[in-house]
């Protein structure tokens, strides 16, 4: 009995001392340069795109009221609410029904079931077609197949334009049970057209839940909150994240994910694909990542690399 715990006590630590190891070596240059933007001097406006991002962040949109609104009342005429009630029912019903597919379609296609747990490998490829296994047996599996936990951490950078580069970092964390976290941050830089350098950073945070699974395929959604990391300046504001992997054949790694909410006053939408070449827990990746806040577009071709663990 006492081995036994204690054989699952490794398989929970082992991954969880890997993620600190990974997380300090790749991940402290970034998350240091995000506090360098924090904290950095009163900052000069530059008037370049990173200006006109805090702008879009912290400008309060009209309220929506026309001419003559205030103080008036309009009439509605609801004679005609019987006949319509119908249709309006209808709309409503395909209305659901689009919605809902992305997240109903995937489940139904794979099979699976919200009960079912999922166990993870190493890292894609390992012993698995890609790296989760719906079904583990201690007396037949070894132990290393039925992880509890998987991470993943990723270092990129982009460069959207001549005078803007961004360097991003973010880490990924799942459970058997199906729950996890997703954290990224950026940090933008711009050398304006006066030659002076400004920074910023920008960070997101998601709970996610993996509502559909298999062995090669999988689809996450998440519900969290954005953040403008500035000196002097600061925005928050909701954030949703929808996202699949999937591994078609080994060594190649397929991954799409799409965050969309609020900044501040500004809407965020941040697309990405990437296709990955993996190898003993390294992962080598390129795509595209798009970054837009308010009417600035930050996005463009990205190269990085991840670690599994």
């Amino acid at each position: 009995m006492n081995r036994s715990l204690l054989i699952s006590a490794n398989r929970v630590v082992r991954p969880l001392r890997r993620a600190m190891l990974v997380l300090l070596v790749l991940g402290a240059s970034g998350w240091v340069t995000f506090a360098s933007a924090a904290t950095r001097p009163t900052r000069i406006q530059l008037a370049g795109e990173l200006d006109s991002l805090r702008k879009d962040t912290h400008d309060q949109k009209d309220s929506g009221k026309g001419e003559g609104s205030a103080g008036t009342t309009q009439s509605v005429d609801i004679s005609s609410d019987s006949e319509s009630a119908p249709f309006a029912v209808l709309i409503l019903e395909i209305t659901c029904i689009i919605v809902a597919s992305p997240f109903i379609i995937p489940a139904a296609a794979l099979g699976d079931t919200p009960t079912r747990p999922g166990y993870f490998a190493p890292a894609p490829y390992s012993d698995v077609p890609g790296y989760l296994q719906l079904e583990f047996d201690p007396e037949r599996d070894p132990p290393a197949m039925g992880r509890p936990l998987l991470g993943a951490v990723v270092v990129e950078g982009s460069r959207p334009s001549d005078q803007i580069d961004r360097l991003a970092s973010w880490v990924r964390i799942e459970g058997s049970n199906r729950w996890g976290l997703d954290l990224t941050g950026s940090l933008v830089r711009e050398q304006a057209s006066t030659g002076q350098d400004d920074q910023l950073g920008l960070v997101a945070g998601d709970l996610t839940y993996r509502f559909a699974q298999g062995p090669s395929l999988q689809f996450r959604m998440g519900l969290g909150v954005n953040g403008l990391i500035d000196h002097g300046w600061s925005a928050t504001g909701l954030d949703a994240l929808y996202a699949a992997d999937w591994m078609p054949r080994s060594p190649w790694v397929v991954a799409l994910a799409v965050r969309g909410g609020r900044l501040g006053a500004a809407g965020v939408f941040t697309p990405r694909a990437t296709v990955g070449f993996t190898t003993h827990g390294w992962q080598l990746e390129a795509g595209y990542s798009g970054l837009k806040v308010g009417s600035v577009d930050l996005g463009g071709p990205v190269l990085g690399l991840r670690r599994w663990f």
